[in-house]
């Protein structure tokens, strides 16, 4: 249809498409005159000639829970579908203990609203202080990594601090338009989403 809409001049808003393994853009005419065209295609937005923005989020909150039972559940990796918000899928592919500590490769398997990715993701662990897991070669995304920190808590065994922190940017700010409010709801999600794991391993509990 858009040959019989060429010779008509209006202001246009921009609608994105998705459909399986492609992404369609078009425009929505706002006002006609019947004219010629007077605006370029994507003249006014085009999100293919901007750079994506690396996204930060960190938080840090007192858990009921043992630094051991938290790092065991952030460490379990191949489980991680069973829980995480974005993961479809996850498996352990191979492990690795080093001089520089241990550590292991998964293949994950993710939704980003709209897009579907499978990447390897490489986790280094330091029981039972820290996790870090990046992804090494997503299509989607330039960067995706997150730490875990560990910390006791004053005068209790059974809590502890725990720290977290996630940087995220897309290759494409197509990616980025389309998945980011998705995305930065469920990072919002994923210290709750690993307590609540706790509590179905080690039982509710109530910070003291």
């Amino acid at each position: 249809m858009l040959h019989k809409i060429a010779n008509l001049s209006f202001n246009f808003g921009i609608i994105v498409m998705f459909v399986p393994n492609k992404v369609l853009i078009c425009t929505r005419p706002l006002t006609l005159s019947g004219k010629m065209l007077k605006r370029t295609f994507l003249s006014q937005f085009n999100p293919l000639s901007q750079v994506s923005r690396v996204k930060n989020h960190s938080e840090r909150r007192l858990v009921p829970y043992s630094m051991q039972e938290f790092y065991d559940v952030v460490a379990d990796v191949g489980k991680y579908r069973h829980f995480v918000p974005w993961c479809a899928d996850c498996t352990v592919i191979s492990r690795k203990e080093d001089g520089d500590g241990a550590g292991l490769e998964a293949r994950m398997e993710v939704g980003f609203g709209p897009f579907k990715e499978q990447y390897i993701s490489s986790v280094r662990l330091d029981p039972p202080n820290a996790v870090t897991v990046k992804a090494v070669n997503s299509s989607i995304l330039k960067l995706l990594e997150t730490e875990w920190k560990f910390s006791p808590a004053k005068r209790s065994t059974t809590s502890c601090w725990i720290s977290f922190n996630i940087n995220f940017q897309f290759h494409s700010p197509l990616y980025e338009h389309a998945s980011e409010l998705f995305l930065q709801q469920q990072v919002g999600q994923m210290v709750k989403a690993f307590e609540e794991r706790c509590a179905t391993l080690y039982g509710k509990r109530d910070n003291r």
